[in-house]
């Protein structure tokens, strides 16, 4: 039931956090978080988390993507636990192996059906910038495409800009207050904006023209095949077999970011689930269970220009033991007895997608349940059945309920980010009741 929360510690925390701190240590999550004040949380396990001042939360967040197992897997604790009693943190970046190094490339080649080789890197960032460099370097070409509101992490050439809706010449990235998007700041380079295409998502006419004309000058086509980042968009079905072909027509590697859908769709992310493998893959998050990991993945014949050294892609941190153990041990939960993980998992959220729509049918409201595994967005205003895949398709959208929602279910002990909700292995049918039982609460009150 809705109450007012004792938040008296963590405001007082949230004022001695700025004494120090610039801002959040990822500084746009603030717009999202669902309290009003920074929270400071003294527990998490499983599905739950626990702030300093005692207030319990279902956990639908699942830190924007990694806790693919929950919080505290008893499984992952024991065997970091026993990793640090005999290897410590770090071996030295490259100097030395580990056996789980071996375990962890052979698992990502058996899952991931475009992985022939694997490259470590830290963040999901660093993944991205590598990935670009490599697929510069095999084809000589130095620009790519990317797509409105598709998210490849913070650095200039990926982030700037909104799509030019009338372009003058070569679709680069619009700079205009009115074309910008969510992440936009002040300190880019100008330089960045050329360095990339940017076009609408799902629109196989756009993409054509583009190539067409400007084909010789591009090395990599990049997306998220689902968008999880971008209110749960689905591809529009023969769109990404479409972009296959137009890479394999053009000579432009094709690569997925699956930095949030690698092992959280499934063990195959998304190439596995649409049926459509690209050339590089980047994967993170949720791969190694809530520890820093990333990895570009590929085909053999772009992969080796790293073991050329014709592309550099060093790094300290790159397959740090800790991060490799984590992995490891969470492919092998997630794998284990024929993805028995995700089987209980895709039930939860089959109960929530159900559960859902009743209670928005029982309050008179329209809205549609956009989701892949692992992943869903509630959108109000909308026909239920229908799937996000163009604008038009939020045409009665309501814009003002479905940012309502999210600091509503605070009150009611469940966090939400305003777009999504990610579904772990931990949640359970207890908290899936629980959620729609608030969820039909707060409908009730627009």
């Amino acid at each position: 039931m809705a109450q007012t929360l004792n938040n008296e510690k963590s405001i007082a925390l949230g004022e001695r956090f700025d004494e120090s701190y610039s801002s959040l240590h990822s500084n746009f999550k603030g717009s999202i978080s669902s309290a009003h004040h920074k929270m400071f949380i003294e527990k998490a396990e499983g599905s739950r988390v626990w702030d300093v001042d005692g207030n319990e939360f279902i956990d639908w967040v699942g830190a924007l993507g990694p806790l693919i197992l929950g919080h505290r897997h008893p499984e992952l604790v024991e065997s970091l636990k026993q990793f640090l009693d005999v290897q410590g943190t770090v071996l030295g970046s490259g100097i030395y192996q580990t056996e789980d190094d071996l375990e962890v490339g052979e698992m990502i080649c058996k899952f991931m059906p475009c992985a022939e080789k694997v490259k470590m890197c830290t963040s999901g960032s660093e993944a991205i910038q590598l990935a670009i460099r490599m697929a510069r370097a095999y084809t000589g070409r130095s620009r790519f495409i990317r797509f409105g509101s598709h998210y490849h992490g913070w650095i200039d050439n990926v982030v700037v800009g909104g799509i030019d809706k009338q372009p003058d010449g070569r679709p680069f990235p619009s700079t205009q207050s009115e074309d910008m998007n969510f992440y936009q700041a002040e300190g880019a380079a100008p330089s960045a904006l050329e360095e990339s295409f940017l076009l609408p998502w799902n629109d196989i006419e756009v993409l054509e023209d583009t190539l067409r004309q400007y084909g010789d000058e591009i090395s990599m086509i990049i997306f998220e095949a689902f968008g999880a980042q971008n209110m749960c968009r689905s591809p529009l079905p023969g769109f990404l077999e479409r972009v296959r072909e137009l890479c394999d027509e053009y000579g432009v590697v094709m690569c997925f970011d699956e930095i949030v859908t690698g092992f959280r769709i499934g063990l195959g992310g998304a190439q596995e689930y649409y049926g459509v493998t690209p050339d590089l893959a980047v994967i993170g998050k949720a791969a190694a269970g809530g520890l820093p990991f990333a990895a570009v993945v590929g085909k053999s014949e772009i992969m080796k220009l790293l073991g050329e050294r014709r592309v550099l892609g060093p790094g300290t941190f790159n397959g740090y033991p800790l991060g490799m153990r984590a992995a490891l041990t969470t492919m092998s939960i997630l794998s284990r007895n024929n993805g028995e993980a995700y089987t209980h998992r895709d039930k939860v959220q089959a109960f929530l997608t159900d559960g859902f729509h009743s209670a928005a049918r029982k309050n008179g409201i329209d809205m549609a349940v956009q989701q892949s595994p692992g992943s869903m967005s509630l959108h109000l205003g909308i026909k239920e059945g229908t799937v996000f895949q163009r604008p038009e398709d939020l045409a009665g959208f309501r814009y003002r309920n479905f940012f309502q929602l999210q600091p509503k279910l605070y009150e009611e002990s469940i966090m939400v980010m305003p777009d999504k909700m990610y579904v772990s292995v931990a949640h359970t049918m207890e908290d899936a009741q629980q959620t729609i039982d608030a969820v039909d609460r707060v409908l009730s009150t627009f």
